[in-house]
Formats: C-alpha cells, sequence, structure tokens
C-alpha cells in the first residue's frame, strides 16, 4: 500500500506540477494580454486626443470659412453699391456732355451773332462816313 501511495503522491505531484506549469503558461498568457489591452488603452486615448484635435482644427476651419464667407457677401454688396455709383456717375456725365455741348452750340450762335453785329457795325460806320462826306458836299 505504501507503494500505491507513494505512485498516487507522484501522479499527484506530477498532475500538481502539470496543473502549475498551465497555470504558469495562463498566467504568461494574461499577463501579455494584459499589457495588450494595456497599450490598446494608450493607443485608444492617443486616438481620442487626435480626434479632439482634429475636431479644434474643424471647427477653427469652419469658423475661417464663415468669416470668409461674410467678408465675401460685403464685398459683393459693395461691389454692387460702387456699379450703382458708376451707373450714377455715367448718367451725370452724359448730362454734363449735353450741357456742353449745348454751351458750345449756345456759345457757336452768340459768336455768330457778334460777327453779323460787327459786320453790321462796320457797314452802318460806312454808311456813317459815306453820308458824312455827302453833308459835307451840302455845306457851303
Amino acid at each position: 500500500m505504501a507503494e500505491q501511495v507513494t505512485g498516487s503522491v507522484e501522479d499527484i505531484t506530477s498532475i500538481v506540477k502539470a496543473v502549475q506549469l498551465e497555470s504558469n503558461d495562463v498566467a504568461r498568457s494574461l499577463e501579455g494580454s494584459y499589457q495588450t489591452v494595456n497599450e490598446g488603452s494608450k493607443e485608444i486615448i492617443r486616438t481620442d486626443e487626435t480626434f479632439k484635435q482634429m475636431n479644434e482644427l474643424i471647427d477653427t476651419m469652419i469658423s475661417k470659412i464663415e468669416s470668409i464667407a461674410v467678408k465675401l457677401n460685403s464685398l459683393t454688396k459693395n461691389s454692387q453699391e460702387v456699379e450703382t455709383f458708376i451707373e450714377d456717375i455715367a448718367a451725370v456725365s452724359e448730362q454734363s456732355a449735353a450741357g456742353i455741348e449745348e454751351v458750345a452750340a449756345s456759345a457757336q450762335q452768340s459768336s455768330s451773332s457778334m460777327e453779323e453785329v460787327t459786320r453790321s457795325a462796320n457797314e452802318l460806320a460806312q454808311l456813317a462816313d459815306q453820308l458824312k462826306l455827302q453833308m459835307d458836299r451840302f455845306k457851303v
């Protein structure tokens, strides 16, 4: 019976050693898994930080795009105002040109009238000279 107990103890010892080896393998495996999970957690945290940075950059970009849109709308409005001013200036220029043409025509007409008056004055002066000569003839 001692041999059986010794054999049983050896069997139990073998089984315990096998269980211990397997437990050690499982512990190493679990430790490796824990490290992998830990590294994965760190990666998730880094990824979260990266997404937060990307979100901030996207928010900044959206803000800048909105600012550009407001400035473009203002620029469009200003362009329309400038166009209106140019049209007003063109209308005033056309009116001024028409007025200048009228003044030029009036000046030409006045010049022609002055030439006519000058001619008439010269003729009158000649007639006055002739009349004086004829009157001088009758004086004795």
